[in-house]
């Protein structure tokens, strides 16, 4: 599995698209205690990818 961090949300969703295109979605991105977003893929060739959002910050994690 090849791992992607990405510092703003909207690279992250652009990039998971496009990774997705002809593949499988395996955990669609969405908010998790360490980023926001975070989503897990199979693109078209069988390769699997996890990609992070930016960050949660750890104050957010006390709420």
């Amino acid at each position: 599995m090849l791992a992607l961090r990405y510092p703003i949300v909207a690279d992250a969703e652009r990039i998971f698209a496009d990774l997705t295109e002809g593949g499988k979605v395996t955990m669609p991105l969405q908010r998790t205690f360490w980023a926001e977003p975070f989503g897990m893929a199979v693109d078209r060739f069988g390769t699997s990818w996890a990609a992070n959002g930016v960050p949660v910050a750890p104050e957010a994690l006390c709420k």
